[in-house]
């Protein structure tokens, strides 16, 4: 009979893999220090490149905060409709081709 892995094992996996752009930091404070949390969270084997998303990168694109900002710039005049123009461009884009509306 094969025996699963760890739960903790497989997060690991797939933090590392899939969910790479999806896990954010969290901690269980007071019960575990910062500074335990930490250690743990160095020792385990997250790749190095997936370490900043976890702990810092996928928080401040979902808040939209940093170079993630959204609406970041000008408030009003044309270069705020260059912005929003170029935004709009590169969401378009993203869409897959049968769901794109028809911009004239």
């Amino acid at each position: 009979m094969k025996r699963e892995p760890p739960v903790d094992l497989k997060l690991i996996q797939y933090a590392n893999t899939l969910l790479k752009d999806r896990m954010l930091f969290g901690s269980d404070f007071p019960p575990i220090t910062p500074e335990r949390w930490m250690k743990e969270f160095d020792e385990a084997s997250f790749k190095d490149k997936v370490k900043p998303l976890i702990l810092k990168d996928n928080a401040m694109r979902l808040r939209k905060l940093g170079p993630y900002a959204v609406w970041a710039g000008p408030r009003s005049g044309p270069a705020r409709t260059r912005q929003i123009s170029a935004w709009l461009e590169v969401r378009h884009a993203e869409l897959p081709q049968q769901v794109r509306p028809d911009v004239g």
